[in-house]
């Protein structure tokens, strides 16, 4: 028999990253996220919106906001889902006072822009 190797590319990650997202499962989300960097695969805008979505899932406002800094050391660009899920992971936590500060960032990033 022809044996057959099984494939796992950064589709696969992100699909496990999204299971654990509906799993509220955040922890084991950002284990995913690690284990794709030390594979050195590609990491997309669905990667990183996967692994906020299952901080902010969980209440882990703090930790979704810590993913934007990673997010700019790996040079990824942060868009409108990356500030909106944020967004929703300071309201939903009742921080209403990160939210206006990211308010603040996008408002800068729009004007370096246009620039």
């Amino acid at each position: 028999l022809a044996q057959k190797s099984l494939i796992v590319d950064d589709i696969a990650y992100n699909t496990t990253i999204s299971a654990c997202e509906k799993s509220f499962v955040w922890t084991m989300a950002l284990e995913v996220l690690n284990g794709m960097v030390h594979r050195s695969l590609r990491l997309t805008c669905i990667t990183w919106h996967a692994t906020i979505s299952a901080c902010t899932r969980s209440s882990q406002w703090r930790q979704a906001l810590a993913l934007l800094r990673t997010m700019t050391e790996y040079n990824a660009q942060a868009g409108d889902i990356t500030f909106n899920l944020l967004t929703r992971a300071c309201e939903q936590s009742g921080k209403c006072r990160h939210a206006v500060g990211l308010l603040s960032t996008v408002r800068a990033r729009m004007l370096e822009l246009r620039r």
